[in-house]
């Protein structure tokens, strides 16, 4: 007879007295993804929370993962995230080669021993040359706005996701490196916070008491493909909707409307700006809206031009060197710190425990 994946934990993880080792690595995508739905993992935590990576990700996709079987074996295109997501490894070993830490290769998964519903698979872990094993986790990404390594800030679903698995590990500290836009590296270290461990555990059990009772949680506008894989077609039957139904009618029917008034307003205040412009390139604003001073025109790909939110930065360095940084900056919500003291109270907990209260009613 084989060991037990639980005899081998120590010679896969350094942090085997507070996490097993399943015997799965994701190297067999179908065992690990097979297994991973009887846990929550570190990244389902994050949707749950409403805070998914990708568009698609959301508690009701979660739910789907865990109730619905799946077909056919999972297929990752060249255009999905996760197939480029393979590139953090190998950064990740260039990394710890180049700063001189003791490496040790992630993909195990990993079930905490005393939550074992919560599952995490590192990327890595690493000692810094203390002696102290801690996790490291790869990031990969071209948008530079939520990561700040000088303040420690970082994207807020990558903050819950290492937030989960210093729950899972029980590691002292976990290191986020990502490559940012292919050639910046940045450094942020998350400690863990207590405070928001026991959220986590208290969430993830409600979760998975939604799983075990087969009663979805309530969809959201990143549903869709999650709805169509749990009901993949009607069988023919009829059933009766809820009163709230009635609502929902009223309010889709009345969005409709307005969808269509704001189209026309739309493209109406777009031809006001072309017909403003004129023959010129660009229109400059009175007086700035919203960090914005220009309208351009814009040559598309189909016949003729349209005007688009474009600033110039030519004609902003020119104007006021200093503000162009500020002026072509897209809008981005504030990020969590990674300091545990923003953990406890901040927007994102905040908010999940509102709609969870509201959800409950």
């Amino acid at each position: 007879m084989g060991r037990d994946p639980g005899d081998l934990t120590p010679t896969v993880t350094a942090f085997h007295e507070a996490a097993e080792w399943t015997g799965v690595t994701d190297k067999d995508r179908e065992k690990w993804l097979e297994l991973r739905r009887t846990m929550v993992t570190a990244s389902d935590v994050a949707a749950i929370f409403g805070e998914g990576e990708h568009e698609s990700q959301d508690a009701y996709r979660v739910y789907v993962d865990k109730v619905a079987e799946r077909k056919e074996p999972e297929r990752i295109t060249i255009e999905d995230a996760r197939f480029w997501g393979r590139l953090e490894q190998p950064i990740l070993t260039l990394a710890a080669e180049y700063y001189g830490w003791n490496y040790r290769p992630g993909g195990a998964l990993l079930r905490s021993r005393k939550h074992a519903i919560l599952g995490a698979t590192l990327d890595a872990e690493v000692d810094r040359g203390d002696g102290v094993w801690i996790d490291l986790e790869g990031k990969t990404t071209r948008m530079m706005r939520d990561w700040n390594e000088e303040e420690g800030d970082l994207p807020v679903h990558v903050l819950i996701q290492v937030q989960a698995q210093l729950l899972v590990t029980g590691a002292p500290l976990a290191l986020v490196f990502a490559l940012l836009q292919g050639s910046r590296p940045c450094r942020v270290e998350v400690a863990p916070s207590p405070e928001f461990h026991a959220i986590i555990v208290e969430e993830t059990e409600r979760f998975m008491d939604l799983v075990t009772r087969r009663e979805p949680p309530t969809p959201t506008h990143k549903s869709t493909k999650a709805l169509n894989r749990l009901y993949p077609r009607g069988d023919g039957t009829m059933v009766s909707l809820p009163s709230e139904s009635v609502e929902w009618t009223r309010e889709l029917q009345e969005i409709a409307k307005q969808q269509k008034v704001l189209e026309s307003r739309y493209e109406e205040l777009r031809n006001l700006l072309k017909d403003a412009i004129g023959s010129s390139t660009i229109g400059i604003l009175p007086e700035e809206v919203g960090e914005k001073k220009l309208w351009r025109w814009q040559l598309q790909a189909n016949p003729g031009y349209t005007v688009e939110p474009y600033e110039s930065r030519v004609l902003l360095a020119m104007k006021d060197p200093g503000r162009v940084k500020k002026a072509t900056r897209r809008a981005a919500p504030p990020a969590l710190r990674a300091r545990p003291e923003s953990l406890a109270e901040s927007e994102t907990v905040t908010r999940f425990r509102t709609t969870r209260r509201r959800s409950r009613r």
